[in-house]
């Protein structure tokens, strides 16, 4: 598909899942949980399909792209287009395995694996060759026009309006080091669940990482 894959909004994702959990004969899901992106996905059942699950746990997320996404997404095409292997945006099988790996790389670093390598080793050149194989272990399976996608499904979302939707008891749980949602997200979001009337609990977790 490359450039001309169609826009999959957060909704059309969590339509997909609950199509595949009907086909299976499950009629409510005990909890819905997600991280991150995944924490999206469990806020979109909430609102899409309320009747059908029981609780909700989202992780280190946010009820909306508080990271503002869609502001990086031009500088992301523009690096792509660097690289020699793009080739007018129809790049070949693994041309872009580098400059993916060191976006990885650069993700990784951010999430905080670095220091999560160092409990492992002391080893500085130990530590940065896990980092480079865990890099290009994803950019080998990965392609760009998947991030891309993926950056404009995650930039679309947001369920702030939609919160009076929700029914089911929800638990936000937030790490104080996040980089990405950091604890401010979490209670910003805690109080606009309130304010629509949701039980939730809210746990903060203090992390050395």
């Amino acid at each position: 598909w490359g450039a001309d894959f169609p826009f999959v909004s957060m909704a059309d994702v969590v339509r997909a899942q609950e199509l595949l959990v009907r086909s299976l004969g499950i009629k409510c899901l005990h909890a819905v949980a997600g991280c991150s992106l995944g924490g999206f996905q469990a806020y979109q059942w909430a609102v899409t399909f309320p009747e059908k699950i029981t609780r909700v746990i989202a992780t280190d997320t946010a009820d909306h792209d508080s990271f503002d996404l869609a502001a990086a997404i031009p500088s992301l095409l523009s690096r792509f287009a660097a690289a020699p292997g793009w080739n007018a945006g129809e790049p070949a099988p693994e041309a872009m395995v580098e400059v993916l790996a060191d976006l990885r790389k650069e993700m990784l670093i951010g999430f905080g694996l670095r220091e999560k390598i160092g409990l492992l080793t002391k080893d500085c050149d130990v530590q940065a060759r896990m980092l480079i194989d865990e890099a290009q272990a994803w950019a080998k399976v990965s392609d760009p026009w998947s991030l891309v996608s993926l950056y404009r499904t995650a930039a679309s979302f947001d369920v702030r309006h939609l919160l009076g939707c929700v029914g089911v008891p929800f638990l936000v749980v937030m790490a104080d080091t996040d980089l990405w949602y950091p604890p401010d997200v979490g209670r910003a979001q805690v109080e606009r669940l309130r304010a629509a009337g949701v039980d939730v609990t809210y746990l903060e977790i203090e992390s050395v990482l």
